[in-house]
């Protein structure tokens, strides 16, 4: 049995039989999500006993079957209004409270952390910080409060 998490601990998973082999690619789209030259990643040959991906807080609760629950978390930002997230993960839905008013935001595909993104309003984290990106202004940098 192998386990392992992200650096930041946001996933862990626990794989049930052999890895298979390194592999790296170098298209476009690996480099993008990855941010470098190419994407490492190993084939699993056994089955994925667990896998828990956590936006946020790698302590927050899970139900008796180990999926993550749905939370809510403030953050401070240090260019604008604090502001909080909801996260409804068996949903992939975010939805962002800023000054009153919600946004609903789609999960999307990450290398790392999470995005959440509308037409005009994204998400990016990974551990406490959040970047949020509304229309043309400038991105808010964000912590999660304690």
């Amino acid at each position: 049995m192998h386990t392992g998490s992200c650096l930041c601990g946001s996933v862990r998973y626990t794989v049930d039989g052999a890895l298979g082999p390194l592999v790296f690619c170098h298209c476009a789209r690996c480099r993008k999500a990855n941010g470098t030259a190419f994407l490492a990643a190993v084939t699993v040959a056994g089955l994925v006993a667990g896998c828990v991906a956590t936006p946020v807080a790698a302590d927050r609760p899970v139900t008796n079957d180990g999926s993550p629950q749905d939370r809510e978390v403030a953050f401070t930002c240090s260019n604008g209004p604090d502001l909080s997230v909801r996260f409804f993960p068996a949903q992939g839905v975010a939805v962002l409270v800023r000054g009153g008013q919600t946004t609903e935001l789609q999960q999307e595909p990450s290398g790392s952390g999470f995005i959440y993104a509308s037409r005009t309003t994204t998400i990016r984290g990974k551990g406490d910080d959040l970047t949020v990106e509304i229309g043309r202004m400038a991105p808010l940098q964000c912590k999660a409060k304690p």
